[in-house]
């Protein structure tokens, strides 16, 4: 099963780092102007879904320009924030009780530690695919894109699991190679998760290729 879906990965892989190269320099200032809005705290999701809505433009063909992400922080600031405000919980939550159960200095903690890394790690899977299904829905309803993130996990463990291991390796190369922070990498992961999200649709059958 393993061996059948891998080479769909490395397409898509392929796809985005292609779609990406095309656009790198529209998307390199996109990446510039997010990068001090993160800093500034209060625009940092909105910029996060705004990198979401370009790389979604890119994947239907459309180059984003400045002004397509400038006008998608402000038509997605309240949704970013309500996505945010849960996630931030659930991180101090889960960052906590590992902190409390570290502390036990038992078995039982050790198990409970595990746990807590369980969850953590399943819905970072579900928010890896909720955030595309977000920018895609008609609906932009953060209960559905959570759904619809829950229900692609369960039907492609496998298939998750790779995709997993491959973003976890962009991030990785993007942080140990600082440049790529301020040129693209952000753009690349965005672009690469909306693809995956296309092609687990396509393969469904929700949604048919038009490439």
């Amino acid at each position: 099963m393993i061996r059948l879906r891998v080479p769909s990965v490395m397409r898509v892989l392929w796809a985005a780092l292609r779609e990406w190269w095309d656009a790198w320099l529209p998307l390199l200032l996109i990446n510039l102007i997010a990068a001090p809005c993160v800093l500034l705290i209060i625009l940092a999701p909105p910029a996060l879904f705004g990198i979401y809505a370009s790389a979604n433009s890119l994947a239907h063909g459309r180059t984003p320009s400045i002004a397509d992400f400038i006008a998608a922080m402000r038509r997605y600031f309240a949704k970013s924030w309500q996505w945010a405000i849960p996630n931030g919980v659930i991180g101090f939550l889960a960052w906590s009780s590992f902190r409390f159960y570290h502390q036990l200095n038992t078995q039982i903690g050790g198990v409970l530690k595990l746990l807590v890394l369980f969850v953590v790690i399943i819905w970072s899977m579900i928010q890896f695919y909720a955030l595309p299904y977000l920018i895609e829905q008609d609906n932009k309803n953060l209960v559905q894109s959570w759904r619809n993130g829950l229900y692609t996990l369960l039907a492609s463990p496998f298939y998750t699991l790779i995709v997993m291991l491959i973003s976890a390796l962009i991030l990785s190369t993007t942080i140990v190679l600082l440049p790529l922070l301020f040129l693209g990498g952000p753009c690349f992961f965005a672009l690469f998760a909306t693809r995956i999200v296309f092609e687990r649709l396509e393969t469904f059958g929700i949604r048919v290729h038009s490439d």
